[in-house]
């Protein structure tokens, strides 16, 4: 059962990468470009006192982790995820550092 969970979730973040996809099109059309995606390079810290991760990443971590998916294995998957579409992610939480965000 987890297989197919995990094969469901990797099949959202795929629509979802899409969708990411089109929307990037549509505002190339419109002539605005957004520096970190067209990159296709993807930051996930924000620019405040600390650099904290953003909301995305924390919800991408509980969401595996409600999938009983494993503190170990989540920045993994997500890098093999966004090579799938030619990304990059530059940083992401350490395994004790994704510990911590759950708390």
């Amino acid at each position: 059962m987890q297989c197919y969970t995990l094969k469901g979730l990797i099949s959202d973040l795929h629509s979802e990468i899409d969708n990411l996809h089109s929307e990037l099109n549509s505002d190339e059309n419109q002539n605005i470009g957004i520096e970190t995606i067209t990159d296709k390079q993807l930051s996930v810290r924000l620019s405040e006192k600390g650099k904290p991760y953003d909301e995305n990443i924390r919800k991408v971590n509980y969401e595996f982790l409600s999938r009983n998916i494993g503190l170990q294995h989540i920045q993994p998957i997500i890098r093999i995820v966004l090579s799938l579409v030619n990304y990059e992610i530059n940083e992401l939480p350490s395994v004790s550092t994704a510990s911590k965000m759950m708390h």
